[in-house]
């Protein structure tokens, strides 16, 4: 059914749940990348996510959010053709090196004194 629905979808706006969150969940963007979505999101997660990311999502102020979503409606090749790299990125990253970032911080707040250098 979600890939039904994301063969009509043009943009998908990914949103903090609570003011100030920074986590960034990236369970909500991977199915819109694989489908050529482009993803529209609040600045969030860590720096290594949004670099390693940027190309693939738009990282947009949170008061920037309708401007950035009304220009890719009005700018459909430019749009497609983000969607589509976005999917390239998507494809050539491994799991393991999408989840590298999230867990590391994880353990780090965690457990402070991990020795996460091997």
């Amino acid at each position: 059914r979600l890939d039904h629905i994301l063969e009509r979808t043009r943009v998908v706006l990914n949103l903090r749940f609570f003011d100030g969150e920074e986590e960034w969940k990236m369970t909500r963007f991977l199915k819109p990348l694989a489908n050529e979505v482009v993803v529209v999101s609040e600045i969030s997660g860590s720096d290594e996510e949004r670099s390693a990311w940027q190309d693939a999502i738009m990282f947009v102020d949170t008061a920037r959010l309708a401007d950035a979503c009304w220009w890719l409606l009005q700018h459909p090749h430019e749009r497609r053709a983000r969607a589509a790299r976005a999917r390239e990125i998507f494809v050539a990253r491994r799991s393991t090196e999408m989840l590298r970032a999230p867990v590391t911080d994880l353990v780090r707040h965690s457990c402070p004194h991990a020795n996460l250098t091997k």
